[in-house]
């Protein structure tokens, strides 16, 4: 019998081992899946609106397509009309360097000589030295405003 009560309560010492209290667990658990539904009702509800919205929302798109594409036109109009004024101002640029240049290869020591010529020169040299003049500027061609703004009254009549 004392091997019977040593057993029994051998037992129940390690019934209590076994035993698990998963009530914090679960109660965390619980509170998860809470959290997650009241989540997931919250984009319900928001889906819901947007669901009602979208049939408007494409609406206006679709009101807006053709001001967008007139607004994307005028948009390449004015890149085109940037590349060409960029195109101009390079071109402008060089034939200025250019005429700098001339005009320094013409202008150095004429301080210098300023007098020279009056004293010592020939009547014919003088005329030779007059003919070597700065060439006259060509300008180069440039954009006309016209060809990419057309007149206010031209934009009044299609409208």
């Amino acid at each position: 019998m004392e091997n019977e009560d040593f057993a029994k309560n051998l037992a129940q010492s390690y019934s209590n081992y076994l035993k698990v209290d998963i009530s914090k667990d679960v109660a965390s658990v619980e509170e998860i899946i809470d959290d997650t539904l009241t989540r997931l009702e919250e984009l319900e509800s928001s889906l819901s609106i947007q669901e009602d919205d979208c049939p408007n929302v494409i609406q206006k798109l679709q009101n807006h397509k053709d001001n967008l594409m007139v607004l994307c036109e005028k948009v390449h109009k004015l890149e085109t009309f940037v590349n060409r004024v960029e195109h101009d101002v390079n071109q402008m640029e060089a034939k200025v360097i250019a005429a700098e240049y001339d005009i320094k290869d013409n202008s150095e020591g004429k301080l210098k000589n300023l007098f020279k010529p009056l004293l010592f020169m020939k009547p014919e040299a003088m005329a030779t030295a007059n003919n070597t003049r700065i060439p006259p500027f060509e300008p180069p061609k440039i954009f006309e405003t016209k060809s990419y703004f057309p007149s206010s009254n031209a934009e009044d009549k299609t409208e």
